[in-house]
């Protein structure tokens, strides 16, 4: 959802963006498995379940404003909240496991537009502080899953203590737009 309002040479927006995302993914076994309690489990019959429920939020508010016939300057701000749940069942172990993780980034954004007779000139400046994605803290053997695991485009569910780091991401663009007629 969104709006505006534009007064003169001042145009002023906000959007709110909800992203609910289900997804569920397990393991399978790849040889029989017996259990000491007398189960079997065969070559494709699922060992762990994972539900995943996530909540996105994106809150974004700028302005813009004309400050002659060739030139815009503009100023926002994006709050971005993740949050997600987890519940995992080990059906090889009989155990259930749930889990919640949150964080927020913000990003405050800065821009110029300089229009010439054919040529308009775009900056786009943004700071994006936060939180970096979650995973679990670093091992040998994480780092050796990850690296198998790399080219399956899969989300995998940890399965060790999970590490929320600090990040800041400064981008600059600039763009160049030459209309054709």
């Amino acid at each position: 959802m969104g709006l505006s309002r534009s007064r003169g040479p001042t145009t002023f927006g906000l959007d709110v963006i909800v992203q609910p995302i289900w997804s569920e993914t397990w393991q399978e076994a790849e040889l029989e498995l017996k259990t000491p309690d007398g189960r079997t489990f065969r070559p494709g019959d699922r060992t762990i379940e994972n539900d995943f429920f996530f909540t996105n939020v994106v809150l974004r508010t700028g302005i813009s404003h004309d400050t002659g016939p060739s030139t815009t300057v503009q100023a926002g701000l994006e709050l971005r909240s993740y949050d997600y749940t987890l519940d995992q069942r080990n059906l090889v172990e009989s155990s259930f496991r749930s889990q919640d993780e949150s964080w927020m980034e913000w990003s405050p954004t800065v821009g110029a537009t300089f229009r010439l007779d054919d040529v308009e000139l775009r900056y786009a400046g943004r700071l994006t502080t936060g939180t970096g994605q979650p995973g679990i803290a670093p091992t040998a053997e994480s780092r050796a899953a990850a690296d198998a695991l790399a080219l399956g485009g899969f989300i995998l569910a940890p399965q060790g203590p999970l590490t929320l780091q600090d990040a800041t991401v400064m981008t600059h663009q600039i763009s160049v737009r030459i209309p054709i007629r």
